[in-house]
C-alpha cells in the first residue's frame, strides 16, 4: 500500500502525507463525558408550558385557549414603523408639538416614544430643517 501511495506521490506531484491524509479513515470523535447531557437545552416560557401541559395531560388530548391579553413584543423595526404610522395619525389630527405627539403614541400603544424618534419622523416628513 505505502508502494502505491509513494508511486501516485511522484506521477501526481502529490505530496505523501497529503495522499496518506487522503486514505486514511476517518475516526469517531471520541464519546462525551458523561457529566455532559447532549440533549439538555433551555427552554423558553412557552416551551416549559408547553410540556408541563403536556405531561399533566400524560397522553391525554387537550386544547387550551390561548391567553390573547398578554401584549405581543414587537422587535425594533415593527415599533418603528407603528411609531412611525401613529405619527403620521396624530399630525394629521393636528397633534403638532413633542408633548402632543409623544401622548398620543403612549395613548395608542401603550407605551410611549422619545423625542429622539419624534425629530427622526419630522426630519424625515421635512418638518424641520434636517
Amino acid at each position: 500500500m505505502k508502494l502505491l501511495l509513494k508511486l501516485l506521490a511522484v506521477v501526481a506531484l502529490v505530496p505523501v502525507k497529503l495522499i496518506e491524509l487522503l486514505f486514511t479513515p476517518i475516526e469517531q470523535p471520541p464519546a462525551l463525558p458523561d457529566y455532559i447531557d447532549v440533549k439538555a437545552e433551555r427552554l423558553n416560557s412557552v416551551e416549559t408550558e408547553l410540556l408541563a401541559v403536556a405531561e399533566a395531560a400524560q397522553g391525554e388530548p387537550t386544547l387550551q385557549a390561548h391567553d390573547s391579553t398578554e401584549p405581543r413584543s414587537l422587535s425594533p423595526i415593527e415599533r418603528s414603523k407603528l411609531v412611525k404610522s401613529l405619527l403620521d395619525e396624530a399630525y394629521s389630527q393636528g397633534c403638532e408639538s413633542y408633548q402632543d405627539l409623544m401622548a398620543y403614541v403612549a395613548a395608542q400603544s401603550g407605551q410611549p416614544c422619545g423625542k429622539r424618534a419624534i425629530a427622526n419622523w419630522k426630519r424625515e416628513r421635512g418638518l424641520i430643517a434636517a
